[in-house]
Parts: structure tokens; C-alpha cells; sequence
């Protein structure tokens, strides 16, 4: 089993370690953690769609997801994430560090808009209003494609 993945479905996969090295190392820096917790359950989201990359079945995942300013100053992350995760391939997380793997995961639509809502609303209060409108922008297109998909 890969070090990030979670050992049942349901669980929440623990991020990879070269992420949790970066992110305390921008805190040690200065850099502030805001941490946000999801109300949107596994329970709460679409069922699972194939991979896109092997076609394999996924399943449902708790998942880590964080994002970082432009300056470096604000990590924004929830350990709670509902999403998905292919329990076949895996793929280069970043092109140019090849050691760097891990198993494919998407988030869902449900969570994406609850945490860009959240997130948003933090960014904008800290003045980070580039960042707090790419969220809200984001939120927008999940809104969209959610409400497509109930309309089939």
C-alpha cells in the first residue's frame, strides 16, 4: 500500500509526506495555517465514477486538500475533503520529481463547493481578493456542472 493511501474506503488517506514537509516549512517561515472543516459527507456526495486515466472503479475518500497564497503567507486546508480515489493507477504528482507518486484522486463537486465557499470567505478577510475570486469562480463552475448533471 502507497503511504498516502487510506487503507479503507471511507478513510482518510494521509497527504503525501513531501507536502506535509513543504507546508512546515512555509510555517516555519511564517506562513499561517487556517484549517477548515467540511460538513459535506461521503454519504452527501455522487456516487463514484470510473478513473478517467484507467477506467478501474474508484471509491469514495476522505482526502487532504490545501492550497497556498501566491506570497506564500496562507496555507488554506481541510484534513475532510470528500472526493475520490482510483484504487489502481497512480500517477506523478509534480512532472519534474518523479519520485513523487501517488494514487489518482478527485475531489467532488459538493466539496469543492464547500470549501471554496469557506475558503473564500477567509482569503477575502485576510485581503487575499485574487485568490478569494479564483474560489468563487471555482465554486460557480461545481454549481454548474452539479446542477447539469441532476437536469440528466
Amino acid at each position: 500500500m502507497r503511504k498516502n493511501e487510506s487503507d479503507e474506503q471511507g478513510g482518510t488517506p494521509n497527504p503525501p509526506e513531501w507536502l506535509v514537509d513543504w507546508q512546515k516549512e512555509l510555517v516555519r517561515k511564517g506562513a499561517t495555517y487556517e484549517g477548515i472543516v467540511l460538513e459535506t459527507s461521503l454519504e452527501g456526495i455522487r456516487n463514484a465514477a470510473p478513473c478517467y486515466h484507467c477506467g478501474f472503479p474508484t471509491v469514495k475518500v476522505l482526502t487532504h486538500h490545501s492550497v497556498v497564497t501566491h506570497d506564500k503567507q496562507l496555507i488554506v486546508g481541510t484534513e475532510n475533503m470528500p472526493g475520490y480515489q482510483c484504487g489502481s493507477c497512480s500517477t506523478y504528482i509534480l512532472p519534474d520529481e518523479p519520485d513523487l507518486t501517488g494514487p489518482i484522486e478527485y475531489l467532488s463537486h459538493e466539496g469543492v463547493i464547500e470549501f471554496g465557499t469557506k475558503a473564500a470567505d477567509l482569503l477575502h478577510k485576510r485581503g487575499y481578493n485574487v485568490e478569494a475570486n479564483a474560489f468563487r469562480e471555482g465554486v460557480t463552475r461545481s454549481e454548474n456542472v452539479l446542477r447539469d448533471l441532476k437536469s440528466r
